[in-house]
């Protein structure tokens, strides 16, 4: 019974002995760097064995492999222990050399994984270096001369618009409006064409200007374009916030095109762009018929309201749908009593 006893108890450190080679050998498969020393016991019931293994770095000299080994007398005899103790010895040697095999493996794969990550990083670096360029939308409109709306769509290139040319739409004076429509929405562009455009005298040009080439158009890139327009238009038409007294059906006179099939030919004389900043005193007199409509409109109006003054309305004259077209406006007089009842206007733009 003792002899079974003890010869299970031999197997057990044997076997402890072998799963301590295998963790050490996934260990440094795994590529911890360490010291590339090891020491490894194996106890028997004949004796006992230290065996300490020094892994040598795979760049330096193959083969300094040192096996240390000190026994202690036991009641077997010498041959014996000698035997076990040789078993035990050549085990080490073996696992110090998988060890060795398994660790240069770790570092060809470590030194592969680096040269791919870097290189994974560098590409990384490089797009990102490389700017991205913007996508860019160009719409073309007309609303007579081409000067007024190159001033108001030239006061947006803080927001996204990249460029603003002049010349003709199928022989209407027109301007190019390039932008970065993830930065300023096309709703924003139309709003401003909205805020300058001039319905009463569509069918014949705009405001004082009379003829072909100064009708409006507005030439979009796509069907959602086409219905935020026509949307907008018939909103403003049903909210009269240009008067009451418009032509019936006025907004089939600003026709909807589409912008790939637009003829354009830009301005070649330099000297007609910018007029409103080089030369604004030119353009005064069309100007006073576009800025009389612009403050009744779009400007603001300060009143009293049942005997209260102090009050501030903007662009008092858009109500109803035209607040969906301009939401900024709905905001802005959030609280603000309507031009109706008991009202006394104070100053302001607006004239009653």
């Amino acid at each position: 019974m003792r002899k079974q006893t003890t010869d299970k108890h031999t197997k057990r450190r044997i076997n402890y002995f072998n799963t301590q080679i295998i963790t050490t050998m996934t260990i440094a498969s795994g590529g911890i760097n360490g010291s590339g020393t090891f020491v490894v016991v194996a106890v028997s019931r004949y004796s006992s064995s230290s065996v300490k293994m020094t892994i040598p770095n795979p760049r330096r000299r193959a083969g300094a492999v040192s096996v240390l080994s000190s026994s202690s007398s036991s009641s077997s005899s010498s041959s014996r222990k000698k035997k076990i103790s040789t078993k035990i010895t050549t085990a080490a040697a073996a696992a110090a050399a998988a060890i060795t095999d398994a660790k240069t493996n770790a570092t060809r794969r470590v030194l592969s994984a680096s040269a791919s990550t870097s290189a994974v990083v560098a590409m990384m670096t490089l797009s990102l270096a490389q700017p991205v360029e913007a996508a860019q939308v160009t719409n073309y409109l007309a609303a007579g001369n081409f000067s007024f709306l190159e001033r108001e769509y030239g006061d947006l290139a803080y927001t996204g618009v990249s460029e603003v040319d002049v010349g003709t739409c199928d022989g209407k004076q027109c301007v190019k409006v390039t932008y970065d429509d993830e930065k300023v929405p096309f709703e924003r562009i139309m709003r401003v064409y909205f805020k300058h455009f001039d319905p009463k005298n569509a069918s014949k040009g705009q405001y004082s200007e009379v003829g072909d080439q100064y009708k409006p158009a507005v030439y979009i890139n796509s069907e959602k374009e086409r219905t935020y327009v026509n949307d907008s238009l018939d909103k403003l038409e049903r909210s009269k916030v240009f008067g009451k007294n418009l032509p019936d059906n006025w907004v089939s006179n600003i026709p909807v095109l589409d912008a790939q099939s637009v003829k354009f030919e830009r301005e070649p004389d330099d000297g007609k762009r910018n007029m409103m900043k080089k030369n604004p005193k030119s353009l005064e007199k069309l100007s006073k018929a576009r800025d009389a409509q612009f403050d009744q409109l779009w400007g603001f109006v300060q009143f009293c309201y049942e005997r209260v003054c102090g009050y501030v309305r903007f662009a008092p004259a858009c109500v109803g749908e035209c607040q969906e077209v301009f939401p900024e406006f709905l905001s802005r007089n959030s609280g603000v009593p309507e031009l109706e009842g008991d009202v006394k206007i104070t100053g302001g733009t607006y004239k009653a």
